[in-house]
């Protein structure tokens, strides 16, 4: 071939080298970059796919149809707790859009670790803010297997939405949060009424004392207990769970004492210092890692805690001195699963 004819190809190939450099750089961002094509020379210079490669295998898979605490593949339901902090499983290359009530406004977010994520309020192409009750959130490129809290603080009622953002990558196991629904908390998922009936005694209550207990309205003669809640007295156990601390400063966390219903299980701290009290986050053990759990606190004085779990091991935490387990030793039948 002539100079003059490798001149003249030069100045064809190398406008578009630059073009589909630009375009794998742009597209690809931090996955990870496949060029294929062949021009028929030595070099693969005709980029006509730009293979990510970042499909997550067990979002198709079918067998897998969701994590034990989401509401649906990938959706997960979180029910307002100021003294709850779940965890929210953050995807690398994908994000999450957490969805607070439709009337809550989004003040102020503080990010633990900025570095690994970030977190804003959606945009449009302005550059102006169109919702203050949603915040997305998403993993810095590659920075995976690392986890830090969110804060949000709601003009509604001055609340704090607190959680814990964990990074994965996008070929985990593990089926990310990619929506999370926040909720407001039913006004009696767990009657106050029929924990009094139940925490006056620590042997199991008789069919009759929760019914004289529970609150009956002009509309329906069933106590509002019986509306909650399924519940059988004759359910409540009072032996099936023990109380172990980490070390004397953990007694400042540790409930005073631990039964269930086979539906939830109650940790009763004392009621003289129930507004002073330092309420620890609460998690389950499920195959040895501490999992997001509900909880809600009931009673007269919002002394009592009720956790949507029996059967399992509990977790709870306040800083890093302070750890008590709740150890399960009763059976391995739990009607909270079904």
């Amino acid at each position: 071939m002539k100079k003059g004819h490798i001149i003249g190809l030069a100045m064809i190939f190398l406008p578009f080298s630059g073009h589909a450099q630009g375009l794998i750089d742009d597209v690809a961002g931090g996955g990870v970059q496949t060029m294929q094509g062949q021009t028929g020379g030595d070099e693969d210079l005709d980029c006509y796919e730009c293979d990510l490669r970042s499909k997550q295998e067990v979002l198709y898979d079918d067998k897998v149809s969701k994590e034990k605490d989401q509401v649906g593949k990938g959706i997960k339901e979180i029910i307002y707790d100021p003294y709850n902090a779940p965890f929210i499983n953050v995807r690398n290359l994908a994000g999450t859009t957490i969805f607070l009530p439709i009337d809550e406004s989004i003040e102020e977010i503080y990010i633990g670790d900025p570095t690994v994520f970030q977190a804003d309020y959606p945009k449009d192409q302005s550059g102006q803010i169109t919702r203050k009750n949603v915040i997305k959130v998403s993993v810095n490129k590659g920075r995976t297997g690392a986890d830090t809290p969110l804060t949000l603080l709601g003009k509604r009622g001055k609340r704090q939405y607190k959680f814990i953002l964990s990074s994965f990558s996008h070929d985990t196991d593990t089926v990310p949060d990619f929506w999370v629904d926040v909720v407001d908390p039913p006004s009696s998922t767990v009657s106050a009424a029929y924990v009094e009936g139940v925490t006056t005694s620590k042997s199991p209550a008789s069919p009759s004392e929760p019914s004289k207990a529970g609150r009956a309205d002009k509309k329906n003669n069933k106590p509002d207990w019986i509306r909650a809640i399924t519940f059988d007295p004759t359910e409540v156990r009072t032996d099936d769970y023990e109380i172990a601390l980490d070390n004397e400063d953990s007694r400042e966390i540790a409930p005073d004492s631990v039964w269930h219903d086979n539906i939830f299980t109650y940790l009763k701290y004392n009621e003289d210092r129930s507004d002073i009290m330092q309420r620890p986050a609460i998690l389950q053990v499920i195959d040895d890692y501490n999992s997001p759990v509900t909880t809600e606190a009931v009673g007269e004085k919002s002394n009592i805690i009720a956790v949507r779990s029996v059967g399992r091991n509990l977790f709870l935490g306040n800083g890093d001195k302070k750890v008590v387990c709740i150890l399960w030793k009763g059976a391995n039948t739990r009607r909270s699963e079904q």
